[in-house]
């Protein structure tokens, strides 16, 4: 009897760990593929991202079925600024962000949908464990489905399905590889040269 008491308390000690969201770092860079569902974009590119500067650099490499074309983006959220730099003309465009800052991670009030292996842990280093988290927008109509690794909290992948401001549906697919803690250089969230 006691020792079901004692798995019982075991096993309710790691489900609450397990429901309680991990947190990202605050400085990384990775790959990063984006794929349009809607719109039949498929980009890959680099992303680098500071969360006490609330900086996100964006560098987009055109890829097969892409209309959008190359482009090197901060978004300095602090500013309120977007700088968007095309790559093949390098001209500059710079706007106001309207969006909100949100840090990368898994967002507030989401709730834990299981946890599962990516490969093999029948040996060392075959796999990672994952979590799986599902958000519901306050609209009701939008959701976010974001996985990370269990150790670190690592970006894995992101969708997002719901509609735009005119009312137009959105079906985005994101995926994080190659991740790496810090980043190489700090000057990659100064503004572009371009836009001086």
């Amino acid at each position: 009897m006691k020792l079901l008491v004692l798995f019982s308390f075991f096993a309710c000690v790691a489900l609450a760990a397990a429901q309680t969201p991990c947190v990202s770092p605050g400085v990384f860079e990775a790959k990063a593929y984006a794929f349009d569902h809607h719109e039949r974009n498929f980009v890959i590119g680099k992303i680098s991202y500071d969360e006490n500067q609330e900086r996100v650099r964006l560098v987009d490499a055109e890829y097969e079925n892409s209309n959008l074309g190359q482009y090197d983006t901060l978004y300095a959220f602090k500013e309120k600024t977007q700088y968007r730099v095309d790559m093949k003309t390098k001209e500059c465009t710079k706007s106001p962000l309207t969006g909100d800052y949100f840090p990368f991670g898994i967002f507030p009030k989401s709730t834990y949908t299981g946890s599962f292996i990516l490969g093999s842990l029948s040996g060392p280093g075959t796999g990672v464990i994952v979590q799986e988290w599902y958000y519901k927008n306050a609209d009701g109509g939008s959701v976010w489905v974001q996985l990370y690794t269990e150790h670190g909290c690592l970006p894995i992948q992101a969708i997002f399905i719901g509609h735009d401001s005119a009312g137009e549906e959105i079906d985005y697919h994101y995926e994080y590889m190659d991740v790496t803690l810090g980043v190489q250089d700090p000057a990659v969230f100064d503004v572009p040269k371009e836009c001086l």
